[in-house]
């Protein structure tokens, strides 16, 4: 709770510093809505080019696998809302758990790139 109320404190600070130069909430507002466009349009673009590869690499025509990469991106995802959640204070554990999720995902691929270099065999 008392980093939230920093946080507040210190958005209320900047707020006054802004409107002290003569910079009002509507022009602060803008910028970080502005601000919130861009960091939004480069999330996507790096989930669809992220998705686009894991179509077109080696996990192709492999769906299962695919569904198992996509759900330890979604765990991924999940642990880190959840340190979020509990102020980082989670002993170490989720950074353990997120380093293992990668791992995982980096031997999905392998598998994937075996089942490849199978098929091609028959």
């Amino acid at each position: 709770m008392g980093r939230r109320l920093d946080h507040v404190a210190l958005l209320y600070t900047r707020y006054l510093e802004c409107f002290a130069q003569g910079i009002y909430l509507s022009t602060i507002l803008e910028n970080t809505m502005q601000f919130k466009a861009i960091v939004s349009t480069a999330l996507l673009g790096s989930t669809l080019l992220v998705s686009g590869l894991a179509i077109a690499g080696p996990e192709a025509g492999h769906p299962n696998i695919i569904a198992a990469r996509e759900d330890a991106q979604h765990a991924i995802e999940k642990m880190k809302a959840a340190q979020v959640a509990n102020e980082y204070d989670m002993g170490g554990h989720a950074e353990k758990a997120e380093k293992l999720l990668r791992e995982a995902e980096q031997q999905m691929k392998l598998a994937a790139e075996a089942a490849n270099k199978n098929e091609k065999k028959k």
